[in-house]
């Protein structure tokens, strides 16, 4: 189901394997690449939904909008949804997104669980990864 459909950014629910994918193509800009992640996240906290693709392999995304994902809004995702969520980011330059994963381990290593994220360079392996059985 189609949730945002916009220029740069669809943003769609996989209610079969109950996840939510965001689709990035083109430049970024701030406000647009915020507005799909917020919208995503809106529909994730009334429906519970607890997965996550974020495909960013089709998209220029500029250093401001990763910090604001890493320093913002996955927090503000956790705030809002809980621990119990998996993430996997789909990027063309894995060794960038190691760094923010990093990054966002430790700023919640002293909470009970780590929140689940992992990367991958192909989509296909995303959903492989977001899909199986054992959490991510």
């Amino acid at each position: 189901m189609i949730l945002l459909d916009e220029k740069n950014a669809t943003v769609q629910f996989h209610e079969q394997e109950a996840y939510i994918e965001i689709s990035l193509t083109g430049l970024q800009q701030l406000p647009d690449y915020q507005f799909a992640y917020e919208h995503a996240l809106t529909y994730a906290k009334i429906h519970q939904v607890k997965k996550f693709l974020l495909d960013e392999i089709g998209a220029e995304v500029p250093k401001k909008c990763r910090v604001w994902l890493f320093t913002a809004f996955l927090p503000k995702m956790v705030g809002k949804m809980g621990l119990e969520l998996e993430v996997v980011i789909v990027r063309k330059n894995k060794a960038q997104l190691s760094i923010g994963n990093h990054l966002i381990k430790k700023a919640f290593q002293k909470l009970k669980q780590v929140l689940h994220i992992e990367e991958t360079e192909h989509k296909e392996d995303g959903k492989q990864l977001l899909l199986k059985e054992k959490k991510i």
